[in-house]
């Protein structure tokens, strides 16, 4: 299920769809029927985590990969 997302801090609205600008149309026409004003409108294809999380339904992690694995340096040797 694709769920509407408001980023409070840019006032970004993502709206995940399977169809396209049909959709786009279709939410077009509701924000102005609501009287919400618009500063950009863009399509977009789905990126890589969104087909993660389509395909597993979980979402992907935003922990840094590890880093390497210290190793004991060898000692001086003339």
């Amino acid at each position: 299920m694709h769920r509407p997302h408001l980023d409070p801090h840019t006032g970004v609205l993502t709206l995940p769809t399977d169809h396209g600008p049909a959709t786009l149309e279709q939410a077009l026409a509701a924000l102005r029927h609501a009287g919400v004003p618009l500063g950009e409108v863009s399509l977009a294809p789905p990126t890589l985590d969104d087909v993660f999380l389509a395909l597993t339904g979980q979402e992907t992690s935003t922990a840094p990969a590890p880093g390497p694995v210290p190793t004991k340096e060898p000692a001086w040797q003339p």
